[in-house]
């Protein structure tokens, strides 16, 4: 199944994206485990953070923390 991530700040939409990515995975419940951490150099260091998770029609499917950042 192929799913869209964004990280964004906190609250933000798709067009606040700092990283767009594309995840392949089996299951949504696979995905949903891979985007909390998912790491990008663009936003190293950042906090406030959050991965909204899309089907690939753009549904949003899950929003969670960013927690690959400080802590």
């Amino acid at each position: 199944m192929l799913f869209i991530y964004y990280i964004v700040p906190a609250g933000g939409g798709e067009g606040d994206a700092l990283v767009r990515g594309n995840l392949w995975t089996a299951t949504v419940e696979t995905a949903k485990k891979y985007v909390p951490g998912v790491m990008a150099p663009e936003v190293k260091d950042r906090s406030g953070l959050e991965v909204i998770l899309q089907d690939r029609q753009g549904n949003e499917i899950f929003r969670c923390r960013h927690k690959a950042g400080p802590p």
